[in-house]
Order: structure tokens, then sequence, then C-alpha cells
């Protein structure tokens, strides 16, 4: 893939990915230097109170270290001036896979979404009943009647989500994978887009992640704070992270990949964070993987604390099974290399 040439080009003064990383490496170091330089005096006075090496920790831990990532991450933003991702001649063929797990609710919604979709090429949708134990199986035998291009995979006992998408990649007809979570909602021109910006993207790319948007956010106080978290942290960073060649995280929820390179790397590993572990599967392998900032999904986040702590503590874990299974990511001389460092000292960087 990646050999479909863009109708357009527009030519605009350029500065490669290395000048940008340096530039803002630059600009935040000098940034880290100023609020060092500004925070002596009441560095100074807070040692007395509680030692000089607690005071080091927590003003570096809190206002230091937090100062260098935002700033690097501002001025690698400002620096970002990705070429648009031009209409593509002819648009390959797609298998969507989802890996349903009691979703009765709402995966009906789900393939009314994909159903909305305005892309001028095939699809094969694929949706594997993980051992639901409610009527999931049969939503999806009925939404059949509905929509051609819908297939269904049910599986008596669960195995969970990387199993599941395994399964459904054995079936696939297609090279391109996009997977979609079973609560999800493609916005209309959600798969067009993440098409176009993979193969306008830089050859080696051999997977985007899309964008997530909070659908539920107007439910609660914490709902509205996810809905910023997403929209400023997450998609900000990814698109950061686009920049410099090594996305970290091409989530489950939505996420274009090459099929030949899925297989190459044995598929969704079966652990907890399998899409984190995945892609850092295909970072090792030396493919880069992009972030198309305007292709939307959206989906239902957490309405209650303990739901968010379950979360936020399964994202930890995989981040934990990622530098368990790929420890050498650390060392490999690259762009994203620092900011695979980076997410030991800022974890929100994933």
């Amino acid at each position: 893939m990646n050999n479909t040439a863009p109708s357009v080009h527009q030519h605009h003064a350029y500065l490669s990915v290395r000048c940008k990383f340096l530039l803002a490496l630059c600009a935040a170091t000098s940034w880290t230097a100023f609020s060092v330089w500004a925070a002596r005096p009441w560095m100074a006075d807070l040692s007395h109170w509680i030692g000089s090496i607690a005071t080091v920790l927590a003003v570096g831990g809190i206002a230091i270290v937090p100062g260098f990532m935002n700033a690097f991450l501002v001025v690698s933003l400002l620096l970002d001036r990705r070429p648009t991702h031009a209409p593509l001649a002819s648009y390959p063929p797609v298998t969507i896979l989802i890996a349903a797990y009691n979703e009765e609710a709402s995966i009906h919604d789900t393939l009314a979404a994909i159903g909305r979709q305005q892309y001028p090429a095939s699809m094969q949708v694929i949706v594997i009943n993980d051992g639901s134990r409610d009527r999931t199986a049969q939503v999806v035998r009925a939404a059949r009647t509905e929509y051609a291009w819908l297939e269904l995979i049910d599986i008596p006992t669960n195995g969970g989500k990387a199993n599941a998408l395994n399964e459904g990649l054995s079936r696939a007809q297609h090279d391109l994978i996009l997977t979609v979570d079973a609560d999800s909602q493609l916005h209309g021109r959600a798969l067009v887009n993440i098409v176009e910006r993979y193969v306008n993207d830089p050859p080696n790319t051999r997977a985007v992640a899309g964008a997530i948007l909070v659908r539920n956010s107007r439910q609660n106080c914490l709902t509205r704070c996810q809905e910023w978290d997403y929209f400023v942290g997450i998609a900000a960073i990814k698109r950061m992270q686009s920049l410099y060649q090594g996305t970290l995280v091409a989530q489950g929820a939505f996420s274009l990949y090459d099929r030949r390179v899925l297989r190459e790397v044995g598929g969704w590993p079966p652990c907890v964070g399998e899409d984190i572990v995945l892609t850092w599967a295909l970072l090792k392998a030396g493919y880069r993987v992009g972030h198309c900032e305007d292709a939307f999904c959206f989906t239902n986040v957490p309405t209650k604390v303990r739901q968010f702590v379950r979360q936020r503590q399964r994202w930890a874990r995989g981040m934990m099974e990622a530098f368990r299974q790929h420890p050498d990511i650390l060392s490999t001389p690259r762009l994203s290399t620092f900011l695979s460092i980076g997410t030991c000292c800022f974890p929100g960087w994933m």
C-alpha cells in the first residue's frame, strides 16, 4: 500500500522532521532552564521545610518535568504542517473487524454508523461475538438482512479481545484492516479520511490511529472532563507522536492496519493492552505508525469514578506489558525512542 499518489501536490517551505525535533527540543530545554532559574527562591524556602532532596523530587515531578514535556508538545504542534490528504484515484477495499462481548445494546448502532459511510469501495465487516451471554449474536444475525457486507463469527466461549480479533484477521479478505469497538460509532467520513491519510503518509506507514472523541460527554462532570482529555490531551499527543514517526498507540477502538504486516508480527498478542503491544511490535519492526486527526470515532467513556479508575489501570498495565515485551524499544536510535522514554516520566504521553 501507500503507492497511490495524491492528485494534488502543494509546495511549501519545508523543515525536515529531524529539524523540527531539534527545534522543539531546544525550545523545551530553554523553557526548563528558565523554569529552574525562576523557581530557585521558593525551592530554597521549601527545602528548609522538607529537605533539598524532597524539594527537587516534588518540584521536578509536579512542575519541571511536565513543563518540559508540555513545552516540547506545544512547539511540535506549532511546527506540524502536514499536507492535506488528497482524494485518491481509486480506493482500496477494507475489512472491518469488530470484537463484541455483551454488546447487545450498542452493536446495531455501531453497524448502522458503518452503513452510513460514504466509502467508494467494497467493505467486508466481520463481527466476532466473543462468547457473549446476551443477545449480541442475534442482533448481528438480524442486521445481516440490512447489510450485505456483514459477517458473523460466533465464538462459543469468551477468549478475550486479542483472540477474537485474530479470528477475524484469519477471515479477512482485504489488505487493509480496520478495527472498531462494538460500542463506538464512526463519523460519516471517518473511513474515507483514515484511508486517504494512510495512502498519503510516508511509504513505510503500516498503521494509522484515528481520532477518538467522547460520545456521552454531557452525562456528568466526569464525562465532560474526559471529553477534554480525549480532545486536547490524547489527540494532541498522538499528532505530535505521528510527526516524529512513532505514534505509540494505534488504539483498538479505531485504527487502520496493513494485513500483511499484522500477520508478520503475529497479530494481536494475548494480553490486556493488546493494541499497545501490537503498536510497539510494529515500531520495533521498523514501520511507521501515523495518526489521522480528522477521522473521528465517537465512544462512550466511563461515567463513574470506579469505572474510570479501572480503565486507566488497564491502560497503565498495557504500557507495562509493552515495556516488558519490547524493552529494546528504549535503546533503538530513532526519534520515537525519545517519546518512549518520555512515557516513563510522563505516562500521559501514551
